[in-house]
């Protein structure tokens, strides 16, 4: 195995050495891409964006909650919300919950809202499962639970819209989420296996003026129906039922008068690749008669006479937030214009009550345009790697586009990480190695595009593509932000991130990794351990588990990363210093060969060690921490020659291409980014942001908060606010503070490098070699990447 990986990494080096040879005369900095220019005839839609308020008590704690759009006409978009608020020591139970059944009516010709306030209609055991709203009439299917005899019944209340009186209430055996509408038709669809593990696709059927469901069974001899992920309008009356199942993608007619289906010739549906689709909830049947349904990019159409799918609208075609569309539902759409309506994503995290989140309701109208008003503008290119802050990404892309006069950001989708080994690693070993091969893949594939001139300008969050950190393709972005105030801002998370002394990857907001443990067991330099410390503590206080579960070589590596500076510098490699050497010989002496194969159906140890290897995503994490461990938690970084503090992984990091089209433009989207209005809405996202001031206002806030009923996700449901063994203090944000100033290197890990370390390492770690002998080889492979980089 490790032969193949050896020979299929040489092969890529020759391959890129090659590329690189044909183009490295005269200094080649890489192909400056053909700008995009807008045009006027290039497609464009205003938009409006209505929010609605849904009525919700925000200074309360909610419980569960069920919010959705219950249906639209030409007059009105009905939305409901219900739920319960905890009782006001912030309890689960049952019996001291408030429930509340809030109906929200948005005129669409007014923008006004009206609020039908129908909880006290309803008990404290009931609960709303299921609401649609038709012809004026809104139907909330409501579930009753009888905690004395722990039976639970279903009642169908329909409300009058326009007079908010109740019309009738009764009950009912059953029900169906009606994930298709056509028409007066609802439809839901489910598949069900028998004991040989056979599936049988199941259509609900409800036609207009019937109370019964009609169901209508896909079955075949020998065919197993795994899923229909959509019905396709045809008419008023018929429907395109697509199924996946073991034997291929089949394809029905659905007679919704007749209740009967008609297997369809699959060849003639072959342009409808299902699993490319993905899930779809829902296809709307537009008054233009075409199909529309919602994807995370845009509004597709699907036109059944041309056998097409088409962009309607690209996301990159309106100013409006990205992250807020995607997750919103067409309300009706005619070809030329279209509403879709949704609720915000919740971002806020357990530190900051979620509620004031779940308010965020909107209602967004988009026109088509007859010219497009960016006419003229130069297009940047943002490739986003992941989508940890994706919503205040997207809300800088847009004040962006809509503030500046010569560009224009658009979002491109062009890169998919491939995960599957991620998700099919048994073991710790195979994870790290699915993980580094990952990372190789994703910087192989950028840096070529970066060098052919058709890579993207700006790329989020690729901090841990460590192999993008050079001249040849990233700019330096150190001019443009070595004048951080750092009472302002925490200039020593920058700082660390520059290699060789260059800013490549400006971090937005981050997550701090490192030892979790008690201040006490710190070395003597207060933020982490000497190679000697930490086997002392090894042996001592974590009685020989160490507090980093994984095996030599990619604890190696791992090492290697945090002290990295020590062993690559200005392009050159260096193994030979004493700091590898002792860095290899603890290793050696001091890890397991291997890590354990996963136990699925193992229990996580219920006892507190005295430190573990891990990783604060944010704020409610560290407060979390700090109870953990007693009011003494600390932070501490992996073992070095220096005894370094701790690292930090960038969870939003920017960086600008080296051939960018223009640097200077990219640099103002980075400062929107560091703006006080962005770095406070991603530290109430439960982010730790580069703002001090965000980082300290919302801190306070999240203590507060955390006082009080909030907290209970850390003390536990149980232990009454007056009992609790701790109250969180400005002292307790001054820690953190003081944790996140003790940073001195980012976690950017080389996966190529990395690579080849896995693959050496071992002969030593094993005995078969001698380190000289190791280093000279890995230096010597090592040093061949780093100067094919330039």
């Amino acid at each position: 195995m490790m032969k193949r990986q050896f020979l299929k990494l040489c092969s890529l080096i020759m391959t890129i050495s090659v590329t690189l040879s044909i183009v490295s005369c005269g200094k080649f900095k890489g192909n400056k891409r053909d700008a995009e220019i807008i045009s006027e005839d290039d497609p464009w839609f205003y938009s409006e964006e209505i929010k609605v308020d849904l009525g919700l008590d925000t200074s309360r704690l909610l419980g569960g909650t069920y919010i959705t759009m219950a249906g639209a006409d030409e007059k009105n978009i009905v939305i409901v919300a219900s739920g319960s608020y905890r009782s006001s020591d912030g309890s689960d139970d049952i019996d001291d919950a408030d429930n509340f059944v809030l109906i929200s009516v948005l005129d669409q010709e007014t923008k006004q809202v009206k609020k039908i306030d129908f909880s006290n209609e309803f008990t404290s055991t009931d609960f709303c499962n299921e609401a649609s709203y038709n012809n004026g009439v809104l139907s909330l299917t409501i579930s009753r639970y009888d905690p004395k005899t722990y039976n639970s019944s279903l009642k169908l209340t329909e409300i009058d819209i326009d007079s908010g009186k109740i019309i009738s209430s009764k009950g009912i055996a059953g029900y169906f989420h009606d994930r298709f509408i056509v028409g007066e038709y609802k439809l839901g669809v489910e598949t069900v296996a028998d004991n040989n593990n056979i599936g049988t696709g199941k259509i609900y059927l409800k036609s207009p003026g019937e109370d019964n469901l009609s169901t209508i069974n896909l079955k075949e001899d020998g065919v197993s129906f795994q899923e229909i992920p959509f019905i396709i309008p045809m008419n008023d009356s018929k429907g395109l039922v697509c199924a996946i199942t073991d034997k291929g993608n089949k394809f029905f007619e659905l007679d919704f008068k007749e209740k009967t289906v008609k297997e369809l010739d699959p060849k003639d549906y072959e342009w409808l690749d299902l699993d490319a689709l993905g899930d779809i909830h829902r296809v709307y049947s537009g008054t233009d008669g075409r199909s529309y349904f919602t994807t995370a990019k845009g509004i597709s159409e699907i036109d059944l006479e041309k056998k097409s799918i088409e962009t309607f609208l690209d996301y990159n075609w309106t100013v409006t937030n990205r992250d807020l569309l995607q997750y919103m539902e067409i309300v009706s759409c005619d070809g030329n214009s279209a509403v879709v309506a949704g609720q915000k994503s919740i971002n806020y995290g357990m530190a900051l009550n979620f509620a004031k989140d779940l308010t965020e309701y909107y209602v967004v109208r988009f026109t088509k345009a007859d010219k497009n008003p960016n006419a003229g503008k130069t297009v940047l290119t943002l490739y986003e790697a992941e989508d940890f802050a994706t919503d205040k990404i997207n809300e800088a892309i847009q004040i962006f586009n809509s503030s500046n006069s010569s560009y224009y950001i658009k979002v491109t989708d062009k890169y998919k990480e491939d995960q599957s080994g991620l998700l099919n690693a048994r073991s710790e070993d195979e994870y790290d190695l699915a993980r580094l091969n990952m990372n190789s893949d994703m910087g192989n594939q950028l840096t070529m595009d970066i060098i052919n001139g058709t890579g993207p300008d700006i790329f989020i969050s690729t901090s841990d593509i460590g192999a993008l950190n050079s001249s040849y393709y990233l700019a330096d972005l150190t001019p443009y932000f070595n004048d951080l105030d750092s009472s302002k801002y925490f200039t020593n998370i920058v700082e660390a991130s520059k290699f060789d002394g260059k800013l490549y990857q400006m971090p937005i907001c981050f997550r701090l990794y490192g030892i979790m443990t008690e201040a006490k067991y710190s070395g003597t330099s207060g933020v982490g351990f000497t190679i000697d410390e930490y086997e002392e503590f090894l042996n001592g206080p974590l009685n020989g588990t160490d507090a980093l579960y994984k095996s030599q070589v990619y604890y190696f590596t791992d090492l290697f990363t945090a002290m990295s500076d020590d062993f690559i510098k200005n392009g050159k490699a260096d193994f030979t210093c004493p700091e590898f050497a002792e860095l290899a010989f603890f290793v050696k002496e001091n890890v397991p060969e291997k890590t354990a194969v996963y136990d699925l159906d193992s229990e996580e140890p219920t006892e507190q060690r005295a430190a573990s290897a891990g990783t604060c995503y944010g704020i409610g994490d560290c407060f979390r921490e700090q109870y953990r461990y007693n009011g003494n938690f600390a932070l501490l970084g992996l073992p070095s020659s220096d005894g370094r503090g701790p690292m930090f992984e960038a969870y939003t990091s920017v960086a600008v291409s080296s051939q960018s089209t223009n640097v200077d433009a990219c640099v103002e989207f980075i400062r929107i980014l560091l703006s006080d209005e962005i770095q406070k809405g991603m530290a109430e996202q439960e982010h730790l942001v580069l703002n001090r001031n965000a980082f300290r206002e919302v801190g306070m806030e999240a203590a507060e908060y955390l006082n009080g009923p909030g907290g209970n996700w850390i003390f536990g449901y149980d232990v009454a606010i007056s009992n609790r063994p701790m109250k969180f203090t400005e002292e307790t944000v001054d820690d953190f503070e003081k944790i996140i100033d003790s940073c001195s290197r980012i976690y950017s890990e080389d996966a190529e490098i990395c690579k080849i370390l896995v693959e050496e390492m071992p002969a030593y770690f094993t005995g078969q070699k001698d380190l000289d002998a190791v280093v000279n080889i890995a230096q010597d492979r090592v040093q061949k990447v780093l100067d094919e980089r330039g």
